[in-house]
């Protein structure tokens, strides 16, 4: 045997020991370069989805439309009086006032954020002993205006009739005879608000109304035709907004002052809305002063839709049907899609529905009924589009090419600040009004 070969344990374990090693997985590399590519990864993507949304989110807060304060005097209206005179100004109440104790209570016990003005409302009623269920009327048509002096006329001697006919004034009968007088409290009511016209439309509506009534041509006492004067103006919006806050009805509908829309067509809505919330068809019933429809938030809206390939719109101009369809296209891109016609002036509301909608209003120029409607939808208000009829009135104050171009832009900021929480729609609130009043599920 050769011992000089011979391969001792120690031996072995030496040429183990030199012998190179494998090394055992210690996880990714953690180096601090590896550290700075993932950090820097991390905050290109952070970069690149933050910085849109806060580009867009700055662009909105910069447009978007914050509805200015009444001064003292737009809480005052103006009426004829019995003598056919122009009244001093007489003090206009606001909308929640005529809330009723049941109504208030409700609300205040909803835990609401306007708890404490409903709590006051209810102490001044009580402490006033103002009974607010009797000064509720059956309907308010709210028109805003602006330099009507030659239009508006035709609004008056269409809508008046129509009223009357609607809700008529008491009568007394004696004797089985003929003999009758009337109430001095109509049903309804007439709310102007002059939106800062520089022609005297404000006084030419109450000397019109004392003319009428002192002629014995149209019934209209002291406090049925009222009229807002705004100092500064708002925008048909603003106006629309205004009215609807100081108004007395269970109902309340807005229409144009160039009487374009026939005021018998404020029928169809009542009907439509009572349809709706009694599921009933019974004629007789629909328009009952009786029926409590106008305690469900519900909105009906004129639709000019049907008559889209009438000569009413065929033969008006081409800018002026693409600058309509182009805004139709937007609307429907920014979320209302069933609605066929969102731009008809003529929009009724129960006072539950008006009263969840209004004081959440921000755009005051031409585009805010897109608004009202965006509201109704997100409070699951129904909203119902009911053909009427409707014809072009010459005097349009619609600047074609220049006001098409900010609606345009006033819709795209008004649907981002909705989506962005920039404006406030009362939804996320249980303070809504129509959610301590009765509901009705959409279709």
């Amino acid at each position: 045997m050769d011992l000089n070969h011979s391969e001792s344990p120690g031996a072995s374990f030496s040429s183990a020991a030199d012998s190179p090693s494998i090394p055992l997985y210690s996880g990714p590399n953690t180096s601090p370069t590896s550290w700075s590519i993932i950090l820097m990864v991390f905050i290109g993507i952070g970069v690149f989805v933050f910085l849109p949304y806060l580009l867009i989110y700055t662009v909105v807060q910069i447009f978007k439309h914050t509805p200015r304060k009444a001064f003292p005097s737009e809480h005052t209206y103006i009426t004829n009086t019995e003598a056919g005179s122009v009244s001093d100004p007489l003090p206009l109440h606001q909308t929640w006032e005529y809330l009723t104790e049941t109504e208030v209570k409700a609300n205040f016990k909803s835990g609401n954020k306007s708890s404490s003005i409903l709590s006051s409302l209810l102490e001044k009623s009580r402490s006033k002993s103002i009974a607010l269920e009797n000064d509720i009327i059956e309907l308010s048509l709210i028109v805003p205006c602006y330099n009507e002096t030659e239009r508006l006329h035709l609004l008056l001697e269409d809508a008046i009739p129509v009223l009357n006919l609607l809700y008529p004034t008491t009568t007394d009968n004696q004797n089985n005879t003929q003999t009758t007088t009337k109430s001095t409290t109509p049903k309804w009511e007439l709310l102007l608000v002059d939106d800062g016209s520089s022609d005297g439309t404000a006084e030419y509506a109450v000397k019109w109304a004392a003319e009428q009534h002192t002629s014995g041509k149209l019934y209209l006492p002291p406090g049925t035709l009222r009229v807002v004067k705004l100092e500064k103006n708002r925008g048909k919006g603003g106006a629309v907004a205004h009215g609807m806050m100081h108004f007395r009805g269970k109902y309340a509908i807005f229409a144009d002052a160039d009487g374009a829309s026939k005021s018998d067509d404020i029928r169809r809505l009542l009907t439509s809305i009572s349809k709706k919330v009694l599921n009933n068809t019974n004629a007789s019933d629909l328009l009952s002063t009786e029926n409590t429809a106008w305690q469900y938030p519900v909105v009906a809206i004129g639709s000019r839709a049907h008559m889209v390939k009438t000569d009413a719109v065929v033969n008006r101009s081409f800018i002026r049907n693409f600058l309509m369809y182009g805004l139709h296209a937007l609307v429907f891109i920014f979320g209302i899609r069933t609605i066929g016609d969102t731009q008809c002036g003529f929009k009724m509301f129960t006072r539950s529905a008006a009263l969840s909608i209004f004081p959440y209003m921000h755009t005051e120029g031409w585009i805010f009924d897109v608004e009202i409607l965006i509201i109704a939808m997100r409070n699951l208000i129904p909203v119902l589009e009911v053909p009427i009829s409707w014809h072009e009135v010459a005097g349009s104050k619609v600047e074609l090419a220049r006001d098409s171009i900010k609606m345009a832009i006033d819709l795209v900021v008004m649907r981002l600040a909705f989506i962005l929480g920039v404006y406030s729609d009362g939804s996320a609130s249980s303070s809504s009004y129509s959610k301590s009043k009765k509901t009705l599920k959409r279709d």
